[in-house]
């Protein structure tokens, strides 16, 4: 999430949609008093700081930031958001998730029967930052708490395969697993309250009209790109997807 006091622009973070790419090409024209919450690692820094002060995160919805900073500016504001294909956008949770826990565990923990290992991790962790103290750095340790502590984490941890995953429990209370309208619309959910809505899929064509609008020249950065490999979406998987995000679809314009 940015807020450039400076060129006057707001850009909302919507989780899995290229978000971290869009804050790091922008970052650099960033000034003294503007503010970038998560996805580089300045605006990692600032996290910790608002989310206690303030309330808002790197993902905060529109509404959320609007209420921050008043009607008014935001009004006044350029405001904008990055949406994506809700199957595609999906799929990026679950190879994220696959991403996430291979880089802390290895490639091995994705086999499923090496799965349910972890659900032991928590307290075997525990015991040793207990054990070791100030003998060792315990931030990797508390790295993994921290790690299998999310919902999507959980979810992935828990089933065999695609189809599991975006049926779980866990997934259900992710934030990441709310619809794209939640973050660009009003209260009500009723009306689009930002300027423009970008579509991740033509964002490198529509990248330098958006650079216009704010009043800057700058490259676009392609950052934390989930695992690449392919993911089968059945006939049932599609049609579930669709239930739980057609407003996505209606919204901003995606074929079934």
């Amino acid at each position: 999430m940015i807020i450039s006091e400076n060129d006057k622009f707001i850009f909302i973070h919507i989780p899995k949609n290229g978000g971290t790419s869009v804050a790091l090409s922008l970052e650099e024209h960033l000034k003294y008093n503007d503010i970038v919450i998560g996805g580089t690692k300045y605006g990692e820094k600032l996290l910790q700081i608002y989310q206690k002060q303030f309330g808002v995160s790197k993902h905060s919805l529109g509404i959320e930031i609007q209420d921050l900073v008043g009607k008014e500016k935001w009004e006044q504001f350029f405001t904008f958001g990055v949406v994506r294909n809700p199957y595609r956008r999906i799929v990026s949770i679950y190879t994220y998730s696959e991403k996430k826990l291979s880089s802390f565990f290895g490639t091995g923990i994705l086999h499923h029967s090496n799965k349910e290992t972890l659900a032991h991790i928590p307290q075997r962790i525990k015991s040793q930052i207990k054990y070791l103290g100030a003998k060792v750095n315990s931030q990797y340790f508390k790295n993994t708490l921290w790690l299998l502590k999310w919902p999507d984490i959980k979810a992935y941890l828990d089933t065999a395969n695609f189809s599991e995953f975006i049926r779980h429990p866990f997934l259900m209370k992710d934030n990441s697993f709310r619809t794209q309208w939640t973050w660009l619309s009003d209260r009500d959910r009723q009306n689009l309250i930002v300027d423009r809505v970008i579509k991740l899929e033509e964002i490198e064509s529509e990248w330098p009209k958006l650079c216009q609008d704010l009043g800057i020249s700058c490259k676009l950065k392609f950052e934390n790109k989930s695992a690449s490999r392919s993911v089968e979406l059945t006939p049932e998987d599609r049609s579930y997807i669709y239930s739980q995000f057609k407003i996505d679809f209606d919204k901003f314009g995606y074929l079934p």
